[in-house]
């Protein structure tokens, strides 16, 4: 059994977190507050993912980082979920 990854951004208090409990049987990566409003899944269908983090750089541009353990490669995103983009696979 899976367990999910977590990765929180304090400044904003913000919990990032990858889901492989879908109905469509693919991940997901879920946001919500720190006090459990305003959860929602940002980007679905990847494959199996895990490992999330948070590169803080600033307000302007920070991103999220994650393992596609499916397609052995390094996926990336905004931290709204747009301007997803992939790494070479590994």
């Amino acid at each position: 059994m899976f367990t999910p990854c977590y990765s929180i951004e304090i400044n904003c208090s913000v919990l990032y977190w990858t889901d492989w409990n879908n109905t469509d049987g693919e991940t997901a990566i879920g946001r919500a507050n720190l006090d459990g409003s305003g959860q929602i899944h940002m980007l679905r269908g990847l494959g199996k993912c895990g490992s999330i983090t948070v590169d803080i750089v600033n307000k302007t541009y920070s991103r999220l980082y994650w393992v596609n353990y499916s397609k052995r490669r390094l996926e990336t995103s905004e931290l709204n979920g747009k301007k997803y983009f992939r790494k070479p696979a590994i």
